[in-house]
């Protein structure tokens, strides 16, 4: 019994050591607890930060929605920003080219500017053809009249010849704006047969390179008969009566004598009257065979001595500017020119100078306040439009951007 009991207490006090647990186990099973505790408290921060995150995407995907669906749809599509943007273009390119013609309006170019730097060849000169040794063009040098009549598209051309010349044949010899385009014999001693003309070519002028193979003319012709009525006599409203009777031989034909310089103003460039003294200073007139490097037709020619007189009438809404002589320093508006209110006309004193004029418009300082209105309007109109254009590309540019985000964030789902 006794061993029985002792067994049984030493049992006892093994299951009661047992159960108690010592200080170390506490000691771990604390700190296990703790751990756990850590880790459960930054899973709950981790699903908390999880949690706004995902509202904070649904709420931007939200607004992304709402913005979408408030543009406007013209907005969506680029047609504003290219019909503003056009708009804009086409207005500033409009201002500069009405800009372009303001200067014109309100400043004359110089005669002097726009004459040729190095002298005119604009000439008109009249030969006769020669009869050999007794040629009475040297015993009795005749004295012919060229009257030239300047309007406002047509030119006339009157030669008066002396009696005594009838049945010798002439040569007309033009040169520069002193030429014809479709001319007509007038008048009522016309030749018999009537004047031909002949068009300097390429192939036929080698004279001078500084001569253009357009810019000459000759008319062939024959000093007419006295006419039925008797000699004309003098009919030139410009000239002195000359002291022989005259046969008349006139043409008209379109000018050549004007050239645009701007839409305001024109050059006018008349031509010289040019007599034997271009060639020589003797008394006796030069013999000529050729013209600007084309052999003349019935060949050897003199040059006649020619009184000449020049008749300039105004273009209806246009006035003159300056006018100078390429070949003089003196003042050709002087006396004895006559300067009228529709015409002027320069006298046999100026028949040797070559005239250049500059022609303008009467209401040009009107069109040129217009332009300069037109120019400001289109100028602003083009500014304005600038950030018309600016803030419909932006806005069109920032659409389909936003629309592929919302469309790929809707179809993705939060887990």
């Amino acid at each position: 019994m006794g061993i029985r009991r002792v067994l049984l207490r030493h049992l006892e006090q093994l299951l009661h050591e047992a159960m108690q647990p010592t200080a170390t186990s506490m000691e771990t099973a604390a700190s296990k607890a703790e751990s756990a505790a850590e880790t459960a408290m930054k899973a709950a921060q981790e699903a908390e930060a999880a949690a706004r995150t995902a509202k904070q995407s649904f709420g931007v995907l939200a607004r992304e929605l709402h913005d979408i669906e408030r543009i406007d749809p013209a907005d969506r599509r680029p047609g504003r920003f290219i019909i503003s943007a056009v708009i804009c273009v086409l207005s500033l390119i409009g201002a500069l080219v009405a800009g372009s013609f303001v200067p014109a309006a309100f400043t004359d170019p110089s005669a002097r500017e726009v004459s040729e730097p190095f002298g005119s060849t604009n000439s008109v000169q009249l030969a006769l053809a020669s009869q050999g040794r007794n040629d009475p063009l040297v015993t009795q040098p005749p004295t012919s009249q060229i009257d030239i009549f300047y309007g406002e598209e047509e030119v006339y051309y009157w030669m008066g010849f002396p009696a005594r010349l009838a049945g010798e044949k002439f040569a007309l010899l033009l040169m520069g704006t002193a030429k014809l385009k479709d001319v007509v014999v007038e008048g009522e001693g016309r030749p018999d047969p009537p004047p031909t003309f002949h068009e300097c070519s390429e192939t036929t002028n080698s004279y001078s390179s500084d001569v253009p193979p357009e810019s000459c003319q000759i008319i062939y012709g024959t000093v007419p008969s006295i006419p039925p009525s008797g000699a004309l006599g003098n009919i030139s409203v410009c000239l002195p009566a000359s002291q022989e009777p005259l046969v008349q031989v006139s043409f008209v034909g379109q000018g050549t004598y004007t050239s645009k310089i701007d839409w305001a103003h024109r050059k006018i460039s008349l031509p010289a009257i040019l007599g034997p003294k271009l060639y020589s200073t003797s008394t006796e007139s030069p013999l000529i065979a050729d013209f600007a490097g084309i052999q003349l037709r019935d060949a050897p020619y003199r040059i006649s001595d020619v009184v000449g007189c020049r008749e300039f009438w105004l273009e209806p809404h246009r006035k003159l500017g300056e006018i100078i002589s390429t070949s003089s320093s003196e003042d050709i508006t002087a006396a004895p020119t006559e300067v009228g209110s529709d015409r002027i006309t320069w006298p046999d004193k100026w028949t040797s100078d070559d005239i250049v004029a500059i022609s303008s418009r009467d209401d040009e300082v009107s069109i040129g306040n217009i332009l300069l209105a037109v120019t400001g309007a289109l100028a602003a109109l083009a500014i304005g439009l600038m950030p018309i254009a600016y803030d419909a590309w932006r806005r069109w540019r920032r659409y389909k951007p936003a629309a592929v985000r919302a469309t790929a964030r809707r179809t993705t789902k939060p887990s």
